[in-house]
């Protein structure tokens, strides 16, 4: 806020400087009666200015309008194309309407001025900045008849070639304006062979107002935008000083050109088929989880997700769905790289794409160890105890049957590891069942965003957040592409430890112990208490996923199809 009103004011300030200089240029040039000037022709100042100010005198050789054809000092006559072109964004073909200058013709005469001591004669043949001008002529001529040139009142214009990617004109329109020839006018310019003409410097200044009248005008802008321009500045100091310091990691609208380390999900726009680049500094080195997020638009973003080191060597080259996301994760040490998010079929719309980005570090921070339940002992330094991992592994097993393993993969759970109480490492076979000739892989992967790893069951079941609920949701990232997988086990205390599943003798003796895992009840019933162990979780919706695109460019996909839609 406190740049923005900074921004505003010092605006507002640079307008009243230049009121200031204008003002200061007035009064630095001599100022003589239009006689003295036509009796001795030579100014004082070293470049030749010289202002005055008379009657205007009607020039010797006429200057007409081109439209109207009145008689003037000076003209201007505006040409302009009106046009419509389809125009295809993120959000879809549409038509545009606008306009085009096609040309600007001006002119200017030579006339007299006089206060009566003497004429002097005026050339504004080289343009002159007027602010008495009229409206003399508007016309706007709907359509095209194929010629070649256009009638406006009097004036006759040539159409020029126009080339097809200006879209299809719908018309043209002609304004003219026009000095009259009358009243009084004020005139800074150079004196040169008698005449006053434009410097070659600067523009020659004309007014309807006089000298006087011109500098209380100039004197009165200044000072409204000296004081606004001041107090916006002024205000903008103390919001700055004392604003909270932005938190560049913070949710924002936007990303930042510079990142660092990890960054919360932001916005951003793709304009360039070579991409939107970023300089991604890391301070601290080990696993990150690179995401870019295409949202749903009538015609969609591919994609493509580009890492390289400081040697420009490519570390990740990653493409997702169109309309999806694209995910990856990378270890990488210390350094500065560069990150480019860009479309993977070289297809653009106007105005980009807009996608938002984020970056997750998989590094797992200690945290103290949570309080163990009925007044059980905690292990120093643990955040669950061994028993309470066996229970859990145990738990997700027998659940399985009629939820993790009712589609395409049948699991069975080994361990349980976890470096805190949100965040854990849970190992299993997953056994193909569509594929029975496969072996069975050894996948490891990260459990981490939920609450706890069991809830208390004295209060009603809540999936959402639950640890079941985020066994489920990685169980089904990993189905996307399942391989065989293993992690890097998060940092845990000194004493922590990985729980293997029990054998059949434990589970003979913790049968009792382990209650079944009741179904999930409406907030208005009371869940049925366990010993244990949690309800089971909601089954896990099996959805066919598409193959993934592959690293390399691919072939654009865009159809008309896509355009109409």
């Amino acid at each position: 806020m406190g740049g923005l009103l900074l921004i505003i004011g010092l605006a507002v300030l640079g307008y009243g400087l230049a009121q200031h200089f204008k003002g200061k240029r007035i009064l630095a040039a001599p100022f003589k009666k239009t006689g003295d000037i036509a009796k001795n022709p030579v100014s004082e100042d070293p470049k030749g200015a010289m202002s005055t100010e008379g009657k205007v005198l009607a020039p010797q050789q006429q200057l007409l309008s081109p439209c109207t054809k009145q008689p003037c000092l000076a003209y201007e006559v505006k040409v302009e194309r009106m046009y419509e072109k389809t125009e295809t964004t993120q959000d879809g073909t549409k038509t545009v309407k606008g306009t085009e200058t096609l040309e600007t013709v001006k002119g200017g005469s030579v006339f007299g001025l006089d206060d009566g001591s003497g004429a002097i004669m005026i050339d504004v043949t080289k343009g002159a900045d007027f602010d008495n001008m009229k409206e003399g002529y508007k016309k706007d001529i709907n359509g095209h008849s194929g010629s070649s040139h256009i009638q406006f009142g009097e004036f006759r214009f040539d159409v020029p070639a126009i080339s097809s990617s200006s879209g299809w004109t719908i018309g043209f329109k002609a304004t003219e304006k026009f000095v009259p020839v009358e009243g009084n006018l004020f005139v800074l310019g150079k004196l040169d062979g008698g005449k006053l003409t434009k410097p070659g410097w600067r523009s020659m200044l004309t007014s309807a107002k006089g000298r006087e009248g011109l500098l209380g005008s100039i004197a009165k802008k200044k000072k409204f935008s000296f004081i606004g321009g001041g107090v916006a500045a002024v205000l903008a100091i103390p919001l700055m000083i004392f604003a909270p310091e932005a938190d560049p990691n913070a949710v924002s609208a936007y990303c930042e050109s510079t990142l660092t380390d990890a960054r919360q999900r932001c916005s951003d726009n793709v304009s360039d088929v070579d991409g939107e680049k970023f300089t991604w500094t890391v301070t601290k080195p080990g696993e990150y989880e690179l995401s870019v997020i295409a949202p749903q638009k009538k015609i969609s973003l591919i994609p493509q997700l580009v890492l390289k080191d400081s040697k420009g060597e490519e570390l990740v080259n990653e493409t997702g769905p169109m309309g999806g996301t694209v995910s990856k994760t990378v270890k990488v040490e210390a350094g500065t790289y560069e990150l480019a998010v860009l479309p993977a079929d070289n297809y653009m719309v106007k105005g980009g794409y807009s996608f938002d980005m984020e970056i997750k570090s998989l590094a797992v921070d200690a945290v103290p160890a949570v309080a163990a339940k009925d007044g059980a002992e905690q292990q120093d330094g643990v955040a669950y105890s061994d028993e309470k991992l066996t229970e859990r592994v145990a738990s997700l097993n027998e659940m399985c049957p009629d939820t993790f393993c009712e589609g395409q993969f049948d699991y069975q759970f080994k361990k349980l590891a976890c470096a805190d109480a949100t965040h854990c490492v849970l190992s299993f076979t997953a056994k193909d069942q569509d594929n029975k000739k496969k072996k069975p892989m050894d996948v490891e992967l990260e459990i981490a965003g939920f609450k706890a790893l069991e809830q208390d069951l004295e209060q009603d079941y809540q999936y959402e957040g639950s640890f079941d609920e985020a066994v489920s949701n990685a169980l089904m990232k990993w189905e996307e592409h399942p391989v065989a997988k293993k992690v890097t086990t998060p940092a845990a205390p000194s004493k922590a430890k990985s729980i293997a599943a029990p054998t059949k003798a434990d589970k003979k003796e913790k049968a009792k112990a382990v209650a079944p895992a009741p179904k999930p009840v409406k907030k208005t019933e009371v869940a049925p208490k366990a010993e244990i162990i949690a309800a089971a979780p909601k089954p896990v919706e099996k959805k066919t996923v598409a193959a993934a695109p592959v690293a390399a460019t691919p072939s654009s996909n865009r159809t008309s199809k896509n355009l109409e839609d």
